[in-house]
């Protein structure tokens, strides 16, 4: 589970120990250049004791990761909380927390920003949920026939109703 600092207790405690205390073992780093950018992740693994086990009684270990992504010419980092209830090797939780990344990038974000899902008004949640899984499809139907951009495969295939037919084939 992400930390948030809008879950301050839990976050104090959290940042306590990724100050104050030694990782469990080496932290991981791992570099990827891509679209202009160069972005470095560093996850260490820490022990939870110290975080509040009335409110956590599940809680064993506290994942630290620590982002820094260089674009023209600047510079930006990001750190990154996380609690579970697993104990993993920071190499499995690099692994794990890429693979959510990779979802929310690929699905999530196109649904909120290219599909406009954060926009969507209405008060029947069967409605909400149904229009949320048609916008899934869509995504998928344009992935699976060749398209990576989806901006590009909406303004390719705009008004073009034989050619969204042939999609569905």
């Amino acid at each position: 589970m992400a930390v948030k600092r809008n879950q301050a207790r839990l976050h104090r405690q959290v940042e306590s120990i990724v100050t104050h205390c030694k990782a469990l073992q080496s932290p991981l780093t791992m570099q990827e250049q891509q679209r202009g950018r160069l972005e470095t992740r560093r996850v260490s693994v820490f022990s939870a004791v110290g975080v509040d086990t009335d409110r956590w009684p599940q809680v064993k270990t506290i994942v630290c990761v620590d982002r820094q992504r260089q674009s023209e010419g600047k510079c930006t980092t990001h750190r990154a909380y996380y609690i579970s209830s697993v104990s993993a090797s920071s190499k499995t939780w690099m692994t794990i927390i890429r693979g959510h990344w990779s979802v929310e990038n690929r699905l999530h974000w196109c649904k909120d920003v290219v599909l406009n899902e954060d926009k969507t008004y209405g008060r029947e949640p069967n409605a909400l949920l149904t229009a949320s899984v048609f916008r899934s499809i869509t995504i998928n139907l344009l992935r699976i026939n060749g398209f990576d951009s989806l901006k590009s495969a909406l303004r390719e295939l705009a008004n073009q109703i034989p050619q969204i037919f042939k999609l569905l084939q």
